[in-house]
């Protein structure tokens, strides 16, 4: 990209991700791991 466009202007790093469970199955912990990695 850097040898494309001469330089970077800017730069995001994203990580994120979530359960694929029904709703019901959802529990706190899977919650908190969910917001921790994603807010």
């Amino acid at each position: 990209m850097k040898a494309r466009s001469g330089r970077i202007d800017v730069l995001s790093v994203n990580a994120g991700g979530g359960s694929m469970l029904p709703l019901g199955q959802i529990t706190e912990q899977h919650f908190d791991e969910t917001f921790d990695r994603n807010v």
